[in-house]
C-alpha cells in the first residue's frame, strides 16, 4: 500500500465533506487509507464509510489539545508507505495527483516527493515556487505539507510533531533534517488546493517569531545569522502591510 492520508478534523462541516469528495474521486484509492483525527464530540463519523464507500477509513475519535497532537496520534496507526497531511477544506487539485504521484514512490531512498500548490488568498491566487534546495528554508517554509508526500520511515529518522509548537509545527519537522536533509524529488505539478483560513491567519508576526524559535532549535546556522534574518523577514512584512509609497 502507498498512501496514509492524515486529516485533523475539528468540526464536522462541509469543509470536511469538500475534502474527503476530493479523495474520493483519486484514482489511486486502493492504494490508499484515509486516517481523521475528529475532534467533534456531536458527530463520531462512523457513518462516513457508507456515505464514501470506495475509501478505507480510520477513525480516531479523540481530544486532542491541537493538530499537533492529532497528527501524532494518527501516525502510530499508518500503515503504509507515504504519509501525507491534509487540512479540512484543502482539495486535491484533480482526480490524477495520487495516480501521477505514484511512480515517484517506488526509489526506496527517496524520503519526500515535493509538489506545489495553489494557494487561494482572499485578493488573489497564486501557486507555490517549485522546491529547489534546502537553503530556501532559511527563511520561511519553502515546503507546504499540502505539497509534501513524506515517507514514514521520516518519522522513525526524526520524531513527530512538536505538541508545544502552535503555528509551524511543519516547518520545526522538516528542519530537523536541514544539516542531513533527506534525498527528495520536486516536482513541477499542483498537488492541493489551499485555501489561506487556517489558524495561522493574519498572525504573520507571531508565526515569524515561532520560525526564528524553530531556527535556533534545530540549529541549523549560526545564531547571529539567524537574528539577521528574523529581523529582515519582520521588516520586510511591516513595510509591505503598512507603508505605502
Amino acid at each position: 500500500m502507498t498512501y496514509s492520508i492524515i486529516i485533523a478534523n475539528k468540526f464536522v462541516n462541509f469543509k470536511l465533506i469538500k475534502t474527503i469528495k476530493s479523495i474520493a474521486i483519486q484514482k489511486c484509492l486502493k492504494e490508499t487509507e484515509v486516517i481523521i483525527v475528529n475532534k467533534d464530540k456531536n458527530n463520531n463519523l462512523h457513518h462516513f464509510s457508507n456515505l464514501f464507500s470506495n475509501i478505507k477509513f480510520k477513525i480516531i475519535n479523540s481530544n486532542d489539545k491541537n493538530i499537533s497532537d492529532a497528527f501524532n496520534k494518527a501516525l502510530k496507526v499508518v500503515k503504509n508507505k507515504y504519509v501525507y497531511f491534509i487540512g479540512s477544506g484543502d482539495t486535491f487539485y484533480n482526480q490524477y495527483v495520487l495516480k501521477n504521484i505514484k511512480k515517484f514512490t517506488y526509489d526506496k531512498n527517496t524520503q519526500l516527493i515535493i509538489g506545489k500548490v495553489l494557494i487561494h488568498g482572499k485578493c488573489k491566487t497564486q501557486v507555490s515556487n517549485i522546491f529547489n534546495n534546502k537553503f530556501s528554508l532559511l527563511t520561511k517554509l519553502s515546503i507546504p505539507h499540502q505539497g509534501l508526500f513524506m515517507k514514514k520511515d521520516y518519522f522513525i529518522k526524526f520524531g513527530n510533531f512538536d505538541t508545544k509548537l502552535i503555528y509551524a509545527m511543519d516547518y520545526d519537522l522538516i528542519l530537523r533534517s536541514f544539516n542531513n536533509f533527506p534525498k527528495f524529488i520536486s516536482l513541477d505539478q499542483i498537488i492541493c488546493n489551499w485555501p489561506l483560513d487556517g489558524i495561522g491567519k493574519n498572525k504573520t508576526l507571531k508565526i515569524l517569531k515561532e520560525y526564528n524559535f524553530i531556527r535556533k532549535k534545530n540549529k541549523i546556522i549560526n545564531s547571529l545569522v539567524l537574528e539577521i534574518i528574523y529581523y529582515y523577514s519582520k521588516l520586510k512584512f511591516i513595510i509591505k502591510k503598512y507603508i505605502i509609497f
